[in-house]
């Protein structure tokens, strides 16, 4: 694995790192980063090739062809920018693809080189299938110390119990501590039954973020669009049976302390299909 670095004399000391594929569900994350670097100033720092971190079971490079010749072949890449925030000190963002191998040798040259620009706190952040409704927003966290917990507890993010398949996050965090660098999670919970995006879910883990890194997200445009996603969706328990059970399951069998995993996902557009709509995904 080599790292490209774009950048000399940064300093930055903290960093919010996330991944594409399966710890980003309903491609929560990618929107929340979106919507990110649409308010905050940012320039490419250093870029991963993650050479050794991935197999083409789980991810493949792109291929652009034109005219029966290869114009560009992108390889999978981990990217880190710098940003610039309002009256605070500036921020790395890392986003790309989720490693399929190698995990402890990623996180740790990725956390050693955030160490070099003297980073002191990183916050990781995910988005998981959950049995959880489309009218809550559940946003836990993972934490190495009380400061941390009482600081994201503050934040509106809930403890978290789990057990099952870890995601690169977890290697992250054990790196970390070895290393010497506070390291935090934060995970949004998606509704299994539905396909994203779930705009107020990313503008409540955009306020979590704004809270930690000290600047103020605009998120009305979230909302603006939340609300015309929750008519469709209220009109889909309305007319649609299938879903309507679904849903109403969910609400059931839903309790403040419960909160198991389930890898069914509906596709929301599938229901708005068998009506003749044309969602705008």
């Amino acid at each position: 694995m080599e790292i490209r670095i774009l950048q000399e004399g940064i300093v930055a000391p903290k960093a919010l790192l996330s991944f594409s594929g399966w710890p980003d569900a309903g491609k929560t994350v990618e929107l929340a980063f979106v919507e990110l670097r649409r308010s905050l100033a940012h320039e490419p720092a250093a870029v991963c090739d993650m050479d050794g971190c991935w197999s083409t079971q789980t991810m493949r490079p792109q291929v652009s062809i034109r005219h029966g010749q290869i114009k560009q072949l992108d390889w999978p890449s981990y990217t880190l920018s710098v940003c610039s925030v309002p009256s605070a000190p500036a921020l790395v963002l890392g986003f790309g693809p989720e490693p399929s191998g190698n995990w402890r040798t990623f996180s740790s040259e990725i956390l050693q080189l955030l160490k070099k620009w003297g980073c002191v706190e990183v916050t990781l952040l995910g988005c998981v299938y959950d049995h959880v409704s489309h009218e809550e927003i559940v946003i836990s966290s993972v934490v190495q110390d009380t400061t941390a917990f009482n600081r994201l507890r503050a934040l509106g993010c809930r403890r978290i119990e789990y057990d099952g398949p870890a995601a690169v996050h977890s290697a992250f965090m054990e790196t970390a501590r070895t290393l010497d660098v506070s390291c935090s999670c934060v995970w949004a919970h998606f509704p299994f039954y539905l396909r994203g995006p779930h705009e107020m879910i990313v503008a409540n883990l955009l306020s979590v973020l704004g809270g930690l890194i000290g600047v103020g997200i605009d998120t009305s445009a979230l909302a603006e669009g939340w609300a015309k996603r929750e008519q469709e969706i209220e009109a889909l328990i309305t007319e649609d049976q299938e879903f309507r059970k679904l849903f109403e399951a969910v609400k059931r069998e839903r309790t403040d302390e419960d909160h198991p995993r389930s890898s069914k996902v509906v596709r929301l557009a599938e229901f708005l299909r068998k009506r003749g709509d044309h969602p705008d995904e």
